[in-house]
C-alpha cells in the first residue's frame, strides 16, 4: 500500500477492509499503510467515534461482527451501565448550574443525557474538545473550553497550564469519571496528568459527583486524583455488590444506584 495517503482516506480504507474481514489489528494495519502504531490508533478511536467499528485489544472488529463477544475488553462490555449511570447523573443537575464535566466515555454518555435533557440556562466547563463541541452544537448553554495541549490521539486537553487556569473558576458541581475506584487507594487513573486536572476540578466545585461503573470497583491504578470521602455523590450501576457499598456508606457518602 502506498504510504502518501491522506489521513481520511486511509480512515475510510480501514473502514473498507473491516466490512470485508470482520476485524483487524493495529499492526496489520501499520504494515498495509506504512504508519506507526499510534497512527492507527488514533484513526480507529476516530472511527469509533464515527459509529464505524468498535476497538478491541489490539485492533478492531466490526459492529455487528459474530465474534463481538469473544473480543470486547471488560472496559467496554458495560455501555448499558453507563449510561444508566449518566441519566442517574443529570437528574443531580439543576437548572442554571454551573458544572465541570471530565473526560472519559461514562462523560461522554453524561453530556448526552444532559442534551436530552430540559435543564435550563446551564454553563459548561470541560477541557474534553469532543463534549465541549457536542454540547455547544446541540444546545444553547454556556461552553468554557479549558485551553493547553492537547494529549496525541484523545479528545481532551492534558497539561500542566491546564491546572492553573481551572483555579479561575467555581462551578456548582463537578462530574468525574474514574478508572479505577479502591476504598483505600480512593479514585485512580493512569495519567499523571489527567490526575492533576481531575484533582483541580474537584477543588473548584461545590460538590462532587463521581460516576463509576461496577468494573472499576476494588481496581487500582498508576495515580490517584481523590479519596471516598471526596465524594458527596458516588453514582454506580446495579451490578454492584452491597458488600462493596458499606465502606462508602459508613462514611456518609450518598450512593446513587443506576438502574
Amino acid at each position: 500500500m502506498k504510504d502518501h495517503l491522506f489521513v481520511q482516506e486511509r480512515r475510510n480504507k480501514i473502514a473498507e477492509l473491516i466490512k470485508k474481514q470482520d476485524k483487524v489489528s493495529v499492526l496489520e494495519l501499520s504494515e498495509y499503510f506504512h504508519v506507526t502504531g499510534s497512527t492507527i490508533r488514533s484513526d480507529l478511536k476516530y472511527l469509533e467515534e464515527e459509529g464505524l467499528l468498535m476497538r478491541t485489544y489490539g485492533g478492531a472488529i466490526r459492529l455487528d461482527s459474530k465474534v463481538m463477544s469473544e473480543d470486547i475488553p471488560k472496559n467496554r462490555m458495560n455501555s448499558e451501565e453507563k449510561l444508566a449511570i449518566a441519566q442517574k447523573a443529570v437528574t443531580l443537575v439543576d437548572d442554571f448550574d454551573a458544572i465541570a464535566i471530565d473526560t472519559g466515555t461514562t462523560c461522554d454518555a453524561f453530556a448526552h443525557e444532559l442534551i436530552r435533557s430540559e435543564k435550563k440556562g446551564l454553563t459548561i466547563l470541560t477541557y474534553d474538545l469532543k463534549i465541549a463541541m457536542r454540547i455547544s452544537s446541540q444546545t444553547d448553554y454556556r461552553v468554557q473550553v479549558l485551553g493547553g495541549l492537547i494529549r496525541n490521539g484523545y479528545p481532551y486537553v492534558s497539561s500542566g497550564s491546564i491546572v492553573g487556569e481551572i483555579r479561575n473558576f467555581s462551578v456548582d458541581k463537578a462530574f468525574l469519571a474514574t478508572t479505577a475506584f479502591d476504598i483505600d487507594f480512593g479514585f485512580s487513573t493512569p495519567n499523571f496528568e489527567t490526575a492533576e486536572i481531575k484533582k483541580s476540578l474537584i477543588n473548584i466545585s461545590k460538590c462532587r459527583i463521581f460516576m463509576c461503573d461496577h468494573t472499576k470497583v476494588n481496581e487500582k491504578t498508576f495515580s490517584s486524583f481523590a479519596k471516598a470521602k471526596d465524594c458527596e455523590y458516588f453514582i454506580i450501576d446495579k451490578q454492584i455488590r452491597d458488600f462493596d457499598l458499606k465502606p462508602l456508606r459508613d462514611m456518609g457518602v450518598q450512593i446513587l444506584i443506576a438502574d
